[in-house]
């Protein structure tokens, strides 16, 4: 699925900060976050939360 910029810039705002897990993940939404969070390391609650739907998530 390819994501506008509009939703991108969106996503960022939403999903900045690295003290707050995200609540409303779905697939798209996970990757991206894994995408933008992936060097954070251990820490960032996004990060984490996508990486645990994505491995969850039926593909």
């Amino acid at each position: 699925m390819r994501i506008s910029q509009n939703t991108r810039d969106l996503w960022a705002v939403q999903y900045r900060d690295c003290a707050a897990e995200p609540t409303d993940l779905d697939l798209d939404r996970a990757r991206f976050i894994l995408h933008t969070h992936a060097a954070h390391g251990g820490g960032c609650l996004p990060y984490l939360a996508a990486m645990a739907y994505s491995f969850g998530a039926e593909v």
